[in-house]
């Protein structure tokens, strides 16, 4: 269908509809005594709303409650970071490498999982999909008190020093959500700390993706363990559904929020301030879930024989698929890497050329390997990282 406008063409309002949304600039005058002429703006000049600050405060002064959410992830100490999605979005997955990744940072950070506590209060038997169906009012109940339970235990953890929690659970309606930001709020006004509140909403649009994160659901899993895959496979899609009569997304009304498509191919983000922009989204936006094996390989200073450099060249060789070595500026490690990207060019003159490169530690000029590949930087091991009472690895198995 043609776009009726431009703004339906580009996807987003046009340059003149956004210019339209500003006010008129105006240039006092009397016109007559002074001789000046009064001037209304020019023909491109906005005509009329307020201009963006002003809109902004206006916004926040009809919605006071998002003024202090606002202000409150830029300041507060404490933060609740609760995960939103339909079952099989990898939300376990997110809350385990965001509790590692804050903790190792620096913040005491905890991780609260529903389908733990549900499976502790309603026992192993409670993953089948009727227990998540809305429509079952016993269940709808007993979700009800596990949701509160699991929130509880990330409040007491907050009370006792924690400084983010991690809500892992679907929260997957807009009341429900409601419900929870009403009592984190309530807690954080009773105990005199607040508590601002992130939505982190999980969204998945590639098939392959999907099919995966259900497969390993459903092998990992305490809910389907008493079920062979096919079965299980078949539950979990029953559950799925069950969770999408319902599923509301997350929306700028409810606060400050990050959508992550396809566990990090794309981000949205709304009214996201302080630690969450600088270490929380840029983390989201860096995570994989791509296997991709890492050897790191202590070179000896001196390797006269060259018996180190063939050994690695070996393994190299052994190596299906292109290798990427990145090497230190010392000149054994450099001789070992240049043995390595020889032995990948011998396999595969595509994989070699992508294989070793070398330049010097402040990016400057080639060393040694520029018949190889195009330089990249090197990071320097130095000896000072090793222990007092520690010594290298003396034998390539080692190594």
């Amino acid at each position: 269908q043609t776009p009726t406008t431009a703004a339906d063409g580009l996807g987003f309002p046009t340059t003149q509809s956004l210019l339209d949304a500003l006010p008129s600039p105006k240039l006092k005058g009397d016109g007559s005594a002074s001789g000046k002429k009064s001037v209304t703006g020019h023909g491109w000049a906005p005509r009329h709303g307020g201009d963006e600050a002003l809109l902004v405060a206006k916004a926040l002064k009809a919605r006071p409650d998002l003024a202090r959410r606002a202000r409150g992830l830029a300041e507060c100490p404490r933060l609740l970071l609760v995960l939103v999605g339909l079952p099989a979005r990898g939300k376990s997955i997110l809350a385990d490498k965001l509790e590692r990744f804050l903790n190792w940072r620096g913040w005491k950070t905890g991780a609260f999982s529903a389908g733990a506590t549900r499976r502790k209060l309603e026992g192993e038997g409670s993953g089948g999909a009727a227990f998540f169906d809305s429509a079952n009012v016993g269940s709808s109940v007993a979700r009800g008190k596990i949701a509160n339970a699991v929130l509880k235990e990330a409040l007491s953890f907050f009370d006792t020093g924690g400084e983010i929690a991690i809500f892992d659970s679907s929260n997957a309606s807009k009341d429900r959500r409601a419900m929870l930001s009403e009592s984190v709020h309530a807690h954080g006004e009773a105990t005199g700390r607040p508590i601002a509140i992130v939505f982190v909403e999980s969204i998945l649009t590639s098939p392959t993706l999907l099919l995966a994160n259900m497969k390993a659901k459903v092998r990992a899993s305490p809910d389907f363990y008493a079920l062979h895959e096919p079965a299980a496979m078949e539950s979990l899609k029953q559950r799925i559904v069950h969770y999408e009569r319902d599923y509301e997304s997350c929306s700028e009304e409810e606060g400050p929020y990050i959508k992550l498509f396809d566990l990090s191919s794309k981000v949205e983000a709304s009214h996201i301030y302080g630690r969450v922009s600088s270490s929380v989204l840029p983390y989201l936006l860096s995570i994989t879930f791509v296997a991709r094996p890492v050897a790191l390989v202590s070179v000896p200073d001196n390797d006269d024989t060259g018996n180190f450099a063939a050994a690695l060249a070996a393994w190299a060789e052994d190596h299906a698929g292109p290798l990427q070595v990145i090497s230190s500026t010392h000149p054994a490690a450099m001789a070992a890497a240049a043995r390595v990207a020889q032995a990948k060019e011998a396999q595969s003159p595509s994989h070699g050329r992508k294989t070793a490169f070398a330049c010097d530690e402040h990016g400057g000029g080639e060393q040694g390997l520029a018949s190889v590949g195009p330089p990249i930087h090197f990071a320097e091991l130095l000896p000072s990282s090793l222990g007092s009472g520690d010594s290298p690895p003396t034998s390539f198995e080692e190594r």
